[in-house]
C-alpha cells in the first residue's frame, strides 16, 4: 500500500474496480436506476434542462420507456399554494447535473436515442455519477486518515469496509439516484477540510469546508448535523477553544466568507421555491416531519427491522475499535467529542416520522456518516498491537462477506424491504438459493367458497412423480367468460406435498388459441409457509390480469428438480379479486 499511495487515485480506482467486478459477476446491474425517492431528487434536471417547467406540469401527460410520469411522480410532487413542488431538496440534482448534461449531449446529437431525460443513456450516467462520488469520497477519506497518520495498509482496509461493509453497495448499484452517496462524498470533503484547517489554519480549507457544508445541507438538510463533529477533529478541548477564539477574532473575515459561501449554495433551494410558488419558504414534506418527543433510537440502531448495526455490523466493529483505540491512549476528549454528536445524530434521525425510512436496505441514512466512523475506528490501527490488528482483518472479512450476501438478498427479494423481524432475519440468514426469492412477499387472500370460478382437484394418478429434470403438463383448462370489471384474478394452487429442499417448480402459462403466450410464471414449492424437510399442505397464489384470461388456455406444469419430492394432491382454484 505504501507503493500505491505514492500515486494518486490508484488505491481508490482499485476499490471501485472491485465493486464493478462484484456487480457484474454477483449482484448484477439494475436498470432503470432512477426510482422511488431517487426520481424526486433527479426530477429537477429534466424539468430545468428539457421541459423548462419547474412546476412539473409536464408530468401529467409524459409517458416514457420506463414510466407513466403522472403515476410515478405522485408521491414526491405535492401541491403547495396551488402549485406542484418537489418535496426533495435540489442538492442531489446539482451534484448529478454534470453527468445529466453529458448524457443529454449524446441524444440531442443523434436521432437514435430519445432525449427525454429518462431513456437508458440517462440511467447509465446517473450510475456513473454515483461511481464518481464514491471515488472522490473514498479519496477524501484516505487523505483524512493520512492527516492522523493511519498506516497506509489499514487505510485501504477501512476504505474497503466503508464500501463493502454496509448499505453503500445497494445505493450505488440499484439506487444511485438516491442522495446518500452524494452526501457521503461532501461529508468526507467537509471533514477533510476541517481536519486540515485544525492543523494549518489555511483560509482555503475554511472556504472549501463552507462550500462542502452548503452542499451537504442542500442535498439533505438533516446532515447539517455533521458540524457537531468539528470538535472531534481537534486534538484536545484546549486546541479547539484556541482555534475557535482565533477564528472569531483574527480570522473573522475568512469565517464570514466561508459562511456566506455555504449560505449562497443553500439559497438555491428558496430561490427554486420562489420560482415555483412565489414564496421563499414552503413546507414540501407537509405532514411528514420529525417527532422529537418520540425518538426510536434503539430500533434505529439495533432492531431487526432496520437497525444500523444489525445490517452493517462492520460499523459496530469500527465503533468498538474507536473506543478501544482512544481509550487505551486515554484520549477521553476524542471519545466524548465523538460519542455526544453521534448520539445527537441517532436521536434526530430516529425521530423522523418513519424512523426506518421506507423500503430500504438497512439504515440508508447512515451511509452519509460513514466517513466519521472510518475516522473514529482508525484510531485502533494506530496502536502497537502486533497480533490483534491482523485478527481484526479476519473479522472484517467475515462482516464484509455478510454485507455482500445481505445486499444480494435485498436485491433479489429474499429480504422483505420494510417488514423484517428477528424470525425472518434468521430464517434466511446467508440464504441465497432461488427458492428463497419472494419468500416474505406472499399476500394473504380471503376468498369465500362461492367466489371461486374454478375449483378443480387433480387426481393422484396425474401427479405420479415424473423423471428428474422433466417438465410435465399436469392440467390444461379452457377458461370461461371472465368478469372484466375486475382488473385481476387470483389463481391459487393448493397442494399436499413432501420434500427436502422444495426446489420443484410449478410453471403456469396462459395461451390464446393460436398458442401465443399471454402470461408466464414459475414458482418453487418452497414458500414462506414451509421449510426444508417439509410434509403437509401449502399453497401458491398468483395475481393475473383479467384481460389475459377470458376464453384462453390455462396450463399448469410441474418441473421436477428434486429426486425425493412427492406431490400427493393438487387443487386449482380461480377467483376474481
Amino acid at each position: 500500500m505504501k507503493y500505491l499511495s505514492k500515486f494518486r487515485f490508484i488505491q481508490e480506482l482499485l476499490i471501485v474496480f472491485l465493486l464493478l467486478l462484484l456487480i457484474n459477476n454477483y449482484l448484477h446491474n439494475d436498470r432503470p436506476v432512477i426510482l422511488a425517492d431517487g426520481s424526486g431528487y433527479y426530477e429537477y434536471l429534466p424539468a430545468i434542462f428539457i421541459y423548462n417547467d419547474l412546476n412539473f406540469n409536464y408530468t401529467d401527460t409524459l409517458v416514457t420507456d420506463f414510466y407513466t410520469h403522472k403515476a410515478s411522480s405522485s408521491g414526491y410532487l405535492p401541491m403547495v399554494n396551488g402549485h406542484k413542488v418537489n418535496k426533495y431538496f435540489i442538492g442531489t440534482a446539482v451534484a448529478q447535473a454534470p453527468f445529466f448534461l453529458a448524457a443529454h449531449f449524446i441524444p440531442i446529437n443523434t436521432s437514435e436515442i430519445k432525449a427525454n431525460g429518462y431513456s437508458l443513456i440517462y440511467q447509465d450516467f446517473i450510475f456513473y455519477a454515483a461511481i464518481f462520488y464514491l471515488f472522490i469520497g473514498l479519496w477524501f477519506i484516505r487523505k483524512l486518515l493520512e492527516i492522523y497518520h493511519s498506516p497506509a495498509f489499514y487505510i485501504f482496509v477501512i476504505q474497503l469496509i466503508v464500501l463493502f461493509g454496509g448499505s453503500m453497495m445497494v445505493y450505488i448499484n440499484s439506487l444511485p439516484s438516491f442522495s446518500h452517496v452524494y452526501s457521503f462524498a461532501f461529508v468526507s470533503l467537509f471533514l477533510l477540510c476541517m481536519a486540515k484547517y485544525s492543523q494549518n489554519k489555511k483560509q482555503k480549507q475554511l472556504y472549501l469546508a463552507g462550500f462542502a457544508a452548503g452542499m451537504i445541507i442542500l442535498i439533505r438538510p438533516a446532515n447539517g448535523l455533521i458540524i457537531f463533529f468539528i470538535p472531534f477533529l481537534f486534538d484536545s478541548w484546549a486546541a479547539f477553544v484556541k482555534s475557535a477564539k482565533t477564528l472569531f477574532t483574527n480570522e473573522k473575515r475568512s469565517l464570514i466568507i466561508a459562511v456566506l459561501l455555504g449560505l449562497a449554495i443553500v439559497a438555491i433551494q428558496p430561490v427554486i421555491w420562489y420560482i415555483q410558488t412565489g414564496s421563499f419558504y414552503v413546507k414540501p414534506y407537509q405532514n411528514e416531519s420529525l417527532i422529537l418527543n418520540q425518538p426510536n433510537m434503539l430500533k434505529f440502531i439495533f432492531s431487526y427491522k432496520k437497525g444500523f448495526f444489525v445490517y452493517a455490523p462492520a460499523f459496530f466493529m469500527l465503533t468498538l475499535m474507536g473506543f478501544i483505540g482512544f481509550g487505551i491512549k486515554k484520549e477521553y476528549w476524542k471519545l466524548f467529542s465523538f460519542l455526544i454528536p453521534i448520539l445527537v445524530v441517532f436521536y434526530i434521525l430516529s425521530s423522523w416520522w418513519m424512523w426506518y425510512y421506507g423500503a430500504s436496505f438497512g439504515s440508508r441514512v447512515m451511509i452519509d456518516y460513514y466517513a466519521i466512523f472510518a475516522l473514529f475506528g482508525s484510531s485502533f490501527y494506530r496502536l502497537k498491537l502486533r497480533f490483534v490488528k491482523p485478527l481484526s482483518l479476519l473479522v472484517f472479512g467475515l462482516l464484509i462477506y455478510l454485507a455482500v450476501i445481505q445486499s444480494f438478498q435485498y436485491k433479489h427479494y429474499i429480504f422483505q424491504w420494510d417488514q423484517m423481524n428477528k424470525a425472518r432475519f434468521w430464517k434466511v440468514f446467508l440464504k441465497t438459493a432461488p427458492k428463497y426469492k419472494g419468500i416474505f412477499w406472499q399476500k394473504t387472500y380471503y376468498i369465500k367458497l362461492d367466489q371461486w370460478i374454478i375449483h378443480k382437484t387433480i387426481s393422484d394418478q396425474k401427479l405420479l412423480n415424473p423423471e428428474l429434470n422433466e417438465t410435465v403438463l399436469i392440467d390444461e383448462l379452457l377458461l370461461p367468460e371472465i368478469d372484466n370489471n375486475s382488473q385481476k384474478h387470483l389463481l391459487q394452487l393448493a397442494y399436499e406435498v413432501s420434500f427436502e429442499e422444495g426446489t420443484d417448480q410449478f410453471l403456469v402459462l396462459v395461451e390464446d388459441s393460436a398458442g401465443k403466450n399471454l402470461y408466464y410464471s414459475k414458482k418453487y414449492l418452497f414458500t414462506e409457509f414451509t421449510s426444508n424437510n417439509f410434509e403437509g399442505d401449502a399453497q401458491i397464489s398468483l395475481e393475473i390480469d383479467s384481460s389475459k384470461l377470458a376464453h384462453n388456455y390455462l396450463k399448469i406444469y410441474l418441473i421436477k428438480n428434486e429426486k425425493d419430492a412427492i406431490m400427493k394432491s393438487l387443487k386449482i382454484k380461480l377467483a376474481k379479486l
